[in-house]
């Protein structure tokens, strides 16, 4: 197979019309200060939520100490309606979502 250069001339030609065309960085700066966007109120309430999540700790550190102390000492009690209505709520928030 032969490969033949001759379309390597166009090519550089046309990249420097380019180059030669594309104008200055202020050139460009004054055409991006019209450029903008416009978040919605929803997706910035999102943006709040999403952050207050990230500052939150994965772990309580109080709350799983407190939790085991309570499992070692045997004073540990599940409160079987609050794990079913909280099971309810999480299954009628899945049919929502």
């Amino acid at each position: 197979m032969r490969i033949f250069n001759q379309h390597i001339p166009g090519i550089i030609k046309a990249y420097n019309q380019n180059k030669n065309t594309t104008g200055k960085v202020e050139d460009k700066q004054k055409v991006s200060k019209n450029d903008g966007v416009e978040l919605s109120s929803e997706a910035r309430y999102y943006a709040i939520a999403r952050q207050a999540l990230q500052e939150l700790p994965e772990i309580d550190e109080a709350k799983v100490a407190e939790l085991k102390q309570a499992v070692k000492s045997g004073t540990y009690r599940v409160n079987h309606e609050e794990v079913a209505e909280k099971i309810l709520e999480e299954n009628i928030f899945d049919k929502l979502v």
